[in-house]
C-alpha cells in the first residue's frame, strides 16, 4: 500500500485550495491583462490584414519575437531580485 501523503495534492498540504489560487488577486490581474492585451493584438492584425495586406507569417514571426522578449525580461527581473543573486553582488563588493 501507498502513503497516503504521496497522494495528497500540493495545495491541500500548504492549506492553500485551488478555487483559493485560482481567484487571487495576482491571478486574476494577470489573466484580466491577458484579455486586454488579446483584445488589441486582434484588431492589429485585423487592422494589418484587412487594410494592408500583410503576410500571416510575418505576423506571426512579430508577435512570437514579442513574447519571447517578454519571457527574456520577465526572467531578467526575476533573477535580479532573487535573494541568490543580492547575496552573490554583496560579495563581490
Amino acid at each position: 500500500m501507498t502513503n497516503q501523503g504521496e497522494w495528497q495534492d500540493p495545495f491541500d498540504r500548504t492549506g492553500m485550495r485551488l478555487i483559493e489560487f485560482l481567484f487571487s488577486d495576482q491571478i486574476l490581474k494577470m489573466l484580466s491583462w491577458v484579455v486586454i492585451g488579446s483584445i488589441f493584438v486582434s484588431l492589429a492584425v485585423v487592422r494589418l490584414l484587412g487594410e494592408y495586406r500583410v503576410p500571416i507569417e510575418l505576423l506571426f514571426f512579430l508577435f512570437l519575437g514579442q513574447g519571447f522578449i517578454f519571457i527574456g525580461f520577465y526572467y531578467l527581473t526575476q533573477a535580479t531580485a532573487s535573494p541568490d543573486c543580492q547575496k552573490i553582488f554583496a560579495s563581490k563588493r
